[in-house]
């Protein structure tokens, strides 16, 4: 019974955030909330379910709002960012949608 029960959360847990590596980054599959981070840069956040944060550098004005539930899918590519301190994981959005 233990076992079935560990499963199903591990089952669970790959539905919501699933990840692989393409030649140009990781590939980003996930679950989460869009948040303004900073207000005079117009500057938005995507907060996963999987406690990550990733900064779109494509976002789409339609989800432009804060405290929008999304899916979104999308490539991270940090081979550009040598000594750069951001707030959260670059991303480059191929696919979103409401919740």
């Amino acid at each position: 019974m233990k076992i079935n029960f560990l499963l199903f959360f591990y089952f669970i847990n790959c539905t919501v955030s699933q990840s692989s590596q393409t030649t140009n980054g990781l590939k980003v599959y996930s679950v989460g909330e869009i948040r303004l981070v900073d207000k005079d840069n117009n500057t938005y956040a995507i907060y996963s379910k999987d406690n990550k944060t990733y900064i779109p550098v494509n976002l789409d004005t339609n989800f432009m709002k804060n405290k929008l539930k999304v899916i979104f899918e999308g490539t991270i590519d940090t081979s550009k960012l040598k000594n750069v301190r951001l707030a959260g994981l670059p991303i480059w959005i191929d696919k979103i949608k409401a919740q």
